[in-house]
This record gives C-alpha cells, sequence and structure tokens, in this order.
C-alpha cells in the first residue's frame, strides 16, 4: 500500500474538517516504500490526529503532515516489531 495514495485522497476532507483558522501542509518526500497496513485504519488514525490537533488550537494555528522513509529498529519503539517484506 502506498501511504501518499490515503493521504492526498483525504487531503480535501482534512482541510474542510479543520476549518478556516488552521492552516495544513503536506509534505511527501520522493519514492516513499510500500506499507503493510490496513487502509481505512490508517485513514481513521489520520482523521482521529488531524480533529485532535484542531480542537488543541483554539485559536488557531498549522498541522504539519510529512511523509517520509524511516528505518525504525527492533525496540526502538517499545513494541516488537519485525520487518516484512512487501510486493511493490
Amino acid at each position: 500500500m502506498r501511504l501518499e495514495v490515503i493521504v492526498r485522497e483525504l487531503e480535501q476532507m482534512l482541510r474542510r474538517l479543520i476549518g478556516e483558522d488552521v492552516t495544513m501542509v503536506l509534505e511527501a518526500e520522493q519514492e516513499l516504500w510500500a506499507v503493510l497496513a490496513d487502509p481505512m485504519q490508517v485513514e481513521q488514525v489520520l482523521v482521529n490526529l488531524v480533529v485532535n490537533a484542531r480542537d488543541a488550537m483554539e485559536w488557531g494555528g498549522r498541522i504539519d503532515i510529512r511523509l517520509r522513509n524511516a528505518v525504525v529498529a527492533t525496540g526502538d519503539t517499545g513494541y516488537d516489531l519485525q520487518p516484512v517484506r512487501a510486493s511493490t
């Protein structure tokens, strides 16, 4: 799954959700890796994060969404992450 595709498809809806007092900036690194995730769960998490961020900014502000490749070593997050090879 390409994360950028999901985020770009949600972009207009997210901009409507945050209103006029909050600016949203979306930056995506070139050639993002595919991720193994449920697209609907990714959408739900992103919407929840953006709405919570908006609600925390009583007088407006800025929400930055940055997509980039990252390698997370097992143990760095407190979760037992195992690398998965996904077809592109």
